[in-house]
């Protein structure tokens, strides 16, 4: 092509935008107005969501604080056991050595299966949170 033919395609070109101009600004308003009401909209659904995290976060965690307590020998026996022997010791007719056998504490499996599942839906909810307050300052 020529210089000549494309200086008459960009002076096409230039008028046929020219007419256009209008439709563009009218569109360009109306995609404003969306994207400000999708926004406004998206912002009110991530605080919902934020809301929602933090409340389940927080009953979830009340949840976490009794079942933790499973995962770990109770002092009151320990005490009860060293109490016991203490006695023995003093008095070997009160007790029978069988009592006073020390076994290791095992957690159970479902106690150890339920606090996994606490921990990581507690997790997921934190990082839900975390993910819907980057979304707002990105919004913002």
């Amino acid at each position: 092509m020529s210089k000549v033919q494309l200086s008459k395609m960009h002076e096409h070109d230039s008028r046929t935008f020219d007419e256009f101009t209008p439709f563009w600004e009218a569109y360009n308003d109306e995609a404003e107005s969306y994207d400000k009401e999708l926004i406004k909209e998206w912002a009110s659904d991530l605080d919902a969501l934020l809301i929602f995290a933090g409340l389940f976060a927080g009953v979830n965690t009340a949840f976490i604080i009794e079942s933790y307590k499973k995962l770990s020998e109770d002092s009151g026996d320990i005490n009860s056991l060293v109490l016991k022997n203490i006695l023995h010791r003093l008095d070997n007719s009160t007790f029978s050595l069988d009592e006073l056998q020390f076994t290791p504490f095992q957690a159970s499996y479902e106690s150890i299966r339920v606090n996994c599942l606490f921990f990581a839906s507690l997790s997921f909810s934190l990082f839900a949170a975390f993910g819907a307050v980057l979304a707002k300052q990105w919004l913002s």
